[in-house]
């Protein structure tokens, strides 16, 4: 059996609802990044998709399958992918960064 390893650093974005005065506003709040180790088997895939949403900046974590091993791994939807094993890859265009699917690599 051969298991292949990423490390994903990765950030979730929240919002949370702030009162003030009777006015109700927004608010951004940005915890730590977070280190998850993805391990697969090979016949596995890593269970995510790498988007680039309108209006977003960043690659950001969707579409996890249900108990895959992106999920068990801890990622969660609209995590905001930082690093590929401790590469910097927020400002890397998103054709460039991916996570293969064939290898423990990011090309």
């Amino acid at each position: 059996m051969v298991v292949h390893c990423v490390s994903l650093a990765v950030v979730n974005r929240t919002y949370q609802r702030a009162k003030t005065n009777s006015l109700t506003n927004f608010v951004l709040l940005i915890p730590s990044p977070r280190v998850c180790v993805l391990k697969r088997e090979d016949g596995e895939n890593f269970g995510f998709h790498l988007c680039v949403e309108k209006g977003q900046q960043g690659h950001v974590i969707r579409q996890l399958d249900s108990l895959g091993v992106a999920e068990r791994s801890g990622l969660k939807d609209g995590d905001r992918l930082l690093e590929v094993n401790e590469m910097f890859v927020d400002n890397v265009e998103h054709m460039v960064v991916r996570v293969d699917h064939n290898s423990a690599s990011w090309c």
